[in-house]
């Protein structure tokens, strides 16, 4: 119990983008899981770490810090191959144990975009759409189509770049269809 409140802690502080608080909240809670085993949750508090950490390194490329934006996303990048690994060895092949594989993907591709690693990314990406759109994740496949428009548009290949903005805005307006009803 004590875990969960500090995981929902961490995650309340991740979201004002409080990231110290954050990864106090967040470390002392995987301390917690990890002397019970829990590894589904443990698999989570990686996750929430890899976002934490590459909202660390947005802020320090936005400062101008590159260098420490680069160590940032690495070690979300690292963050999120551990949330992965212990996912998938646990993982019940439940709807929510594919949505949290699906979206490690999409965000490790994203993050390999911001260091530059364009093919890792669109490779991972397209791991994290697949999974989504064998399981119908309308807002993860909706997400990885905005992600490779973004990474399509940075290569200079506008035509893929279009065609992923089109399925974007095409999976948005269903969504918001199903919402409507």
């Amino acid at each position: 119990q004590k875990g969960n409140r500090v995981y929902a802690k961490g995650d309340t502080a991740n979201v004002s983008r409080d990231y110290t608080t954050a990864l106090s909240m967040l470390n002392e809670g995987l301390m917690i899981k990890e002397n019970f085993g829990d590894d589904h949750d443990i698999s989570g508090f990686y996750y929430y770490k890899g976002q934490t950490y590459s909202g660390i390194g947005d802020l320090s490329r936005l400062t101008g810090d590159t260098a420490q934006a680069t160590l940032d996303y690495i070690t979300a990048l690292e963050n999120y191959f551990k949330s992965l690994t212990i996912g998938k060895e646990h993982a019940d092949s439940t709807l929510i144990e594919k949505e949290d594989i699906a979206g490690t993907y999409i965000n490790m591709g994203a993050v390999c975009a911001k260091l530059g690693q364009y093919g890792d990314a669109i490779g991972y990406i397209n791991i994290g759409l697949d999974i989504a759109r064998q399981t119908g994740l309308r807002e993860s496949i909706k997400t990885a189509y905005l992600k490779l428009a973004y990474i399509n548009d940075t290569l200079g290949d506008h035509k893929k770049a279009y065609k992923y903005q089109k399925l974007f805005s095409e999976g948005n307006d269903t969504l918001n269809e199903i919402k409507k009803r």
